[in-house]
């Protein structure tokens, strides 16, 4: 197709006009066809335009029924628009520039259904921002860990079977002795007495009374020869220095063995406290129940995904704007726009709006439809480079019950920032869409209010919103649920008055920065969980206590007894070889008094 220059359009305007209308040239269908390439290029979607009427004599461009595809669910609209009307001043034209003093929206809806699929080939096709940004796929990541950990939660239906089986449970026959840590410790305990034992046993079992006998043997036939032998005399004494020594030795032993002994003891009598035995009541119960109740962080796997698709939802909308808008570089002269070609392919030509007037919006499924939406955008530009100022803008509605408020600015000047407040007090809190899990209340007659924050640059993207719910009352159950899942989800929320959450996010173009979830909610609802568990549990646990008490105290008993009995033992040996000892002793203190 043959280059139009802005230079020209002056000189040929007149030339043009009439040869639209003696020759009738559809310039209506060449500006749609030029609309709908822009635009699926710019969100990567299939774009309907039901027709686009433009008045060369007016100066005046009006655009019927534009629908833009959701370019992830195919069936679904991102938005859809009734009518856009505006007029350009023709003076700017000479300056290469298109002014628009107000354009006019109305009739915008998000989210609607769509018959036809919105997928489109985007072989030979660029996205304005599709192929850059990074960011949506890093919050997308965020958000498939969000929905992986809905199926971490425990199934309530267990508690069901749980409580069946706490009534028909004995856990002599399904007990493991070795499960049980508290008879564990008590026989390593008895292991370590033992050996040390044992070493003394050996050093009393080293000693040989034979030889010393014998030794005493020949030093007393030796004095029957020599008689008065003097050097027989100091044998005599150290052999006897020698024996009592050996005795002393085997009273010590037999001191320090009562002394470990009684260490053993006291080393197990607390052993099974308190909280030893419910950290084996607690293992040995989840090895026979083989249920891993796991319950935390409720309000983030419940609220999470829903924030993160709100969020990303917003993101795209910015981006979108942010690469209409941006100031993708400076020229020497404000005044002068660059050449303007078609067909438009890269780009919407320069363009300057004063005022933007947005009337009747909706936001389809995500809102309470009785709020109609109107607003107004600022200082609006096709390259913000020739801005005097910030674009601001500002979209409010109201009903009876609700206030929904948008607003923000883009500044050019500092990375294209794009910042967006989100203010809602009172929509109803069932458009929070929470996961539908057996634990999750039901918000059908609560409000909420929502306030975000939004701010991408070409740098990063950052995003603060705090969800509150107030006046909750514990009505909670989950429908189509059997009555012990109602009486779950509602005695895990008694006693709740609000829901507060606050869910920051921070993403670069190559890493998620920050992410943090907080909540005045999931501490409580954990010890109620628990209490919950406890109580279901508590026949079973009860059981298994009792059992682990009476396995621990036969256990001891068997181990006390062996260790008296080895006692015993080690006793009665030294005692025999204490005698032989006090008798040699006796017999050298004979010799020597003679």
């Amino acid at each position: 197709m043959k280059t139009i220059t802005l230079n020209r359009i002056v000189t040929i305007f007149a030339i043009l006009v009439a040869v639209l209308y003696l020759f009738s040239i559809d310039f209506n269908s060449y500006a749609k066809n030029q609309i709908v390439n822009y635009l699926e290029n710019l969100f990567g979607a299939k774009i309907e335009v039901a027709s686009a009427n433009v008045s060369l004599k007016n100066m005046f461009v009006e655009i019927k029924n534009l629908k833009i595809g959701d370019r992830k669910n195919k069936f679904l609209n991102l938005a859809g628009i009734d009518d856009i009307s505006f007029k350009l001043k023709f003076k700017p034209l000479l300056s290469k520039k298109f002014v628009i003093d107000k354009l006019y929206v109305s009739g915008i809806k998000f989210h609607t259904l769509r018959k036809t699929s919105s997928k489109i080939s985007m072989k030979n096709k660029i996205s304005a921002f599709e192929d850059k940004n990074k960011f949506l796929k890093k919050l997308k990541e965020v958000e498939i860990n969000a929905e992986k950990t809905v199926d971490s939660l425990p199934n309530i239906h267990v508690f069901v079977e749980l409580q069946e089986k706490a009534n028909s449970f004995s856990p002599h026959e399904t007990l493991n002795v070795d499960w049980i840590e508290c008879v564990n410790k008590i026989q390593d305990n008895y292991i370590l007495l033992v050996s040390k034992m044992d070493t003394y046993y050996k050093i009393v079992n080293a000693i040989n009374i034979e030889k010393q006998q014998k030794e005493m043997e020949d030093i007393l036939i030796d004095i029957d020869k020599k008689k008065s032998d003097s050097s027989y005399l100091k044998l005599l004494n150290d052999k006897k220095n020698s024996i009592d020594e050996t005795m002393e030795n085997l009273k010590i032993f037999q001191t320090e063995i009562n002394e470990h002994i009684a260490q053993y003891k006291a080393s197990t009598k607390d052993i099974t406290n308190e909280e030893s035995l419910n950290l084996d009541v607690d293992n040995i119960s989840g090895k026979i129940l083989e249920q891993d109740f796991i319950f935390k962080n409720i309000s983030e796997i419940i609220f999470k995904r829903y924030l993160l698709q709100k969020i990303e939802h917003v993101e795209y909308f910015m981006n979108i704007v942010k690469n209409v808008f941006a100031q993708n570089q400076i020229l020497e002269d404000k005044n002068k726009g660059k050449s303007i070609r078609f067909p438009v392919k890269n780009g919407i030509p320069k363009t300057s709006i004063s005022e933007i007037i947005l009337s009747n919006i909706t936001i389809g499924n995500t809102m309470p439809s009785s709020i109609a939406l109107d607003g107004k955008i600022t200082n609006a530009a096709s390259d913000m480079a020739f801005a005097s100022k910030p674009a601001e803008f500002i979209i409010k509605g109201n009903d009876e019950n609700s206030n929904i408020k948008l607003s923000g600015f883009f500044n050019a000047d500092k990375n294209n920032l794009l910042t967006v407040f989100l203010d809602i007090e009172g929509i109803p809190a069932k458009f929070l869409y929470p996961e539908n899990t057996y634990y999750t209340p039901t918000l059908e007659n609560f409000t909420a209010a929502i306030h975000s924050e939004f701010n991408l640059t070409d740098l990063d993207f950052t995003a603060q919103t705090q969800v509150t719910v107030k006046d909750f009352v514990s009505e909670a159950y989950h429908q189509k649920s059997l009555p012990d899942v109602v009486n779950m989800a509602r005695n895990l929320w008694t006693s709740t008055n609000s829901i507060d959450i606050v869910f920051k996010i921070k993403t670069s173009k190559d890493a998620i920065i920050e992410e943090s979830f907080t909540t005045n909610n999931d501490a409580l609802l954990k010890q109620r969980f628990d209490a919950i568990i406890s109580t279901t549990l508590g026949d079973i646990k009860e059981k298994i206590k009792r059992e682990v008490v009476e396995c621990f105290a036969i256990r001891k008993k068997d181990l006390d007894a062996e260790i008296e009995k080895y006692k015993t033992h080690i006793f009665s040996y030294i005692a025999i070889k204490q005698k032989i000892f006090a008798d040699l002793s006796k017999n050298i203190d004979e010799i020597l008094s003679v």
